[in-house]
């Protein structure tokens, strides 16, 4: 492998590869009851996010980014069975996100962790799907405006259970790619 690294360099190829613009880390290995950190690294900024009465799923999640705060409440049975709504401090805009339904099914309830979910708001809109059927273990891709796009991918741990590795975005966190 040296060699090969060592060929490569003295011949002037260049390596690609991707830095994490987001690297997300839950809390106590558990986001939806303890939260989660997010550092951004290119902005040298980290996030922290708090689940409301330890039930991000249920009740939803408070996030502290310098001194702005961002709410984010649940509606219906649940932020990962109907949807959300996020409420910014600094500007007050309110964005709604609902969870996705089965598109080849006409009676699928929705379930965010495995369709994924659609936001709006004054200025964008956005729909998120997940990897695989399932954004939990895998992660996820969002669609904004203008052919962007952002990929979320679960991080690896280890399960003691288990006694192997499993991903799991909820558990571990995730990196997020823009």
């Amino acid at each position: 492998m040296r060699l090969i690294l060592l060929l490569c360099m003295t011949l002037g190829f260049e390596f690609a590869y991707a830095l994490p613009t987001a690297e997300v880390r839950c809390e106590k290995q558990d986001c939806l009851k303890y939260g989660w950190s997010t550092r951004i690294p290119r902005q040298a900024r980290s996030t922290f996010t708090e689940c409301i009465d330890l039930d991000c799923a249920k009740n939803g999640w408070r996030t502290h980014d310098r001194g702005a705060v961002l709410d984010v409440f649940c509606i219906g049975e649940g932020c990962f069975v109907d949807g959300w709504r996020e409420i910014a401090s600094v500007g007050g805009y309110s964005n709604l996100y609902e969870c996705n339904s089965d598109v080849d099914s006409e009676d699928a309830a929705p379930d965010c962790m495995k369709y994924g979910w659609t936001g709006r708001g004054p200025a964008s809109r956005e729909r998120t799907e997940c990897l695989g059927d399932g954004c939990k273990t895998n992660g996820w891709v969002t669609r904004l405006p203008y052919g962007r796009q952002a990929r979320s991918i679960c991080r690896v741990g280890y399960d003691e259970k288990k006694k192997q590795n499993i991903s799991d975005c909820f558990r571990f966190g995730w990196d997020q790619f823009d």
